[in-house]
């Protein structure tokens, strides 16, 4: 609701109580989980991506992790190869393959056992 429309809801008679929302009750048990099971907004943030491609937290921290490394790795060795042409002649375009390689193996992975496809977060 606007300011406009709370002020003029104030001059028909509304008390403003009724225009301020009321919030739920404290529902939150042991390890920020809900009385009703689902988990908090917090665990959400943190466990949502990786439970939506079969991972646990951990698992798929350490799988970005390493990914991440070896991307910065290959991409390094492609700023030196642009200074130095006769150096990592091939390092960039066979870590580019190898990360490739790496993810639809992941993919394979996760269709055999079950999962759906994952649906990339962006596309180029």
């Amino acid at each position: 609701m606007t300011h406009e429309a709370q002020l003029g809801a104030l001059s028909n008679g509304r008390r403003r109580e009724n225009l301020i929302p009321r919030r739920a009750p404290n529902t939150r048990g042991r390890r920020g989980r809900s009385d009703e099971g689902h988990a908090s907004p917090v665990l959400n943030l943190f466990g949502g991506h990786p439970a939506s491609v079969g991972e646990t937290y951990p698992r798929h921290l350490e799988f970005a992790f390493k990914f991440g490394v070896r991307m910065i790795v290959g991409g390094l060795a492609c700023c030196v190869h642009g200074l130095f042409p006769f150096l990592f002649v091939t390092t960039g375009g066979r870590t580019v393959r190898e990360l490739h390689a790496a993810i639809l193996a992941k993919r394979f992975r996760s269709l055999t056992q079950g999962g759906d496809i994952p649906k990339p977060d962006f596309e180029i």
